[in-house]
C-alpha cells in the first residue's frame, strides 16, 4: 500500500488497542466497544455527550483528556506490541473518513478514496481467481476438473462480492477468471453465490469471451445467486461444487453458526477461505482443522501457535491481491483491517494424523 509506505511501515498495524489491562472488564461485560460505547483508554462507560474524541480523525472516544492524552503516548513496557493512537493510527484513520464518504456517493469523495473503493471490490475476483491459478496445491487438483467447472462461494453478501450491485460485477469476476480456464483448459466456469445476504431478486447472467490470442476457443462464465443458507437442498439443484470459496466468514465468532455448512462440504474438493486479520486467520485454521476440513495446519499457522505444523497441502499467508482500503475494528477503535488480507487454503481430504496439541486458544 502506497500510503502505508509513506509512513515508513511494511505492514498494517492491526490490532493496536491497549486492552490487555482491561481482561477483567471484558470478562465480565461482552459489550465493551473501547473507543466507541466506552472510553477507548480506561473502558469506562460515559454519556455520548461527554466523550472526548479524538480532535484530529475524530473516530476514538475517551471519557476524559487524561485518558486521551494517555492513549497517544508510546507504551512504557518495550514489550507492549499495541501503539494505542499514535499518529500513525489516527492518519490511517482519517482515511476512513475519506473513505466512508466515498462509500456514500458524498461529492467530497476524493478519487484517492474512490480507488480504494474499486481495489476492495475487485479483489474479490483476483482473489477468487489467482490464488487459485498459482497455489501449488491446487494444481494437480484443477488440471482434472475437466472443461466444466462449479464453484460456491458461501455466505456472499451484496455488499461484498456482489459489489452493491455495479454494472460490471460480472465483467469483473469474468476477466478474473479467463486466465485460470485457459492455463487448465476449462470452457464453462458456474459461479454460484450463496448466502442470506444475497439480493432478494436471484441473479443468473452469462458472459462470454474468446481467450487472448485463440479466437477459436471461448470461456463462459455463468454467475447466479441464491438467497439462502448453504444446505443439502441446494447441493441438489446447483450440483457438488469442485472450489468452495469463504470471504472472511467469521467461523469463529459466536455471532455465526457454520456447523451444518461444514458436515455439507465433500472430501476431495478445494477450499480457499480469507480472513480480514492474522489473529482471526490463525482461529479460522484451526477451526477448519478442527472440522478435519485441512489435513493438517498450515506451516505459518503452525509456526504462529507454537505447535507441530508440516506438509504443503494446506498454505496460510498474506493475501496479495487484497485491497487497499484499511477499515476500522467496530470493537476496538484503534485496531485496523483490510479485508481479505490474509488467505487459506488447500484440499479437504482425511487429516494425515492426530494434531499436535488440542485447545491451542
Amino acid at each position: 500500500m502506497d500510503f502505508l509506505a509513506s509512513l515508513h511501515l511494511e505492514e498494517l498495524p492491526e490490532q493496536q488497542t491497549r486492552a490487555a489491562h482491561l481482561s477483567k472488564k471484558f470478562s465480565e461485560d461482552f459489550d465493551l466497544r473501547l473507543g466507541f460505547n466506552c472510553c477507548c483508554s480506561c473502558g469506562n462507560y460515559a454519556k455520548k455527550e461527554n466523550f472526548v474524541d479524538c480532535p484530529n480523525c475524530h473516530r476514538v472516544s475517551y471519557c476524559s483528556d487524561a485518558c486521551r492524552l494517555e492513549d497517544i503516548q508510546p507504551p512504557i513496557d518495550e514489550n507492549e506490541g499495541s501503539m494505542g493512537h499514535s499518529s500513525i493510527i489516527c492518519s490511517i484513520l482519517k482515511l476512513c473518513n475519506d473513505d466512508d464518504d466515498a462509500e456514500e456517493g458524498l461529492a467530497a469523495a476524493t478519487p484517492a478514496a474512490l480507488d480504494r473503493l474499486r481495489t476492495e471490490l475487485e479483489s474479490y475476483p483476483a482473489t477468487l481467481a489467482n490464488i487459485l491459478r498459482e497455489a501449488p496445491c491446487y494444481q494437480e487438483f484443477l488440471a482434472s476438473v475437466g472443461e466444466e467447472m462449479r464453484i460456491h462461494v458461501i455466505g456472499a453478501s451484496e455488499d461484498g462480492e456482489l459489489w452493491n450491485g455495479r454494472q460490471d460485477m460480472l465483467e469483473g469476476y469474468t476477466e478474473a477468471l479467463v486466465q485460470l480456464a485457459e492455463d487448465f483448459g476449462i470452457s464453462t466456469i458456474e459461479l454460484h453465490m450463496i448466502g442470506p445476504g444475497c439480493p432478494d431478486c436471484d441473479i443468473d447472467e452469462d458472459r462470454t469471451i474468446n481467450f487472448e490470442g485463440n479466437g477459436s476457443k471461448s470461456f463462459n462464465l455463468r454467475l447466479m445467486t441464491h438467497k439462502c443458507l448453504y444446505t443439502s437442498d441446494l447441493i441438489a439443484i446447483t450440483s457438488k461444487p469442485h472450489v468452495v470459496a469463504f470471504f472472511n466468514p467469521g467461523f469463529t465468532c459466536p455471532d455465526y453458526d457454520w456447523e451444518e455448512t461444514m458436515n455439507l462440504l465433500d472430501c476431495g474438493s478445494a477450499i480457499l477461505c480469507t480472513s480480514n486479520t492474522e489473529l482471526e486467520g490463525v482461529s479460522d485454521c484451526n477451526y477448519l482443522l478442527d472440522h478435519k476440513l485441512l489435513p493438517h495446519l498450515p506451516p505459518l499457522a503452525a509456526e504462529i501457535m507454537d505447535v507441530e505444523g508440516y506438509g504443503d497441502l494446506t498454505f496460510f499467508a498474506e493475501n496479495p491481491y487484497a485491497g487497499t482500503r484499511v477499515r476500522q475494528s467496530g470493537t476496538m477503535a484503534n485496531d485496523l483491517y483490510v479485508k481479505s488480507r490474509w488467505m487459506i487454503g488447500g484440499i479437504i481430504a482425511k487429516p494425515e494424523k492426530k494434531r499436535a496439541v488440542d485447545n491451542v486458544f
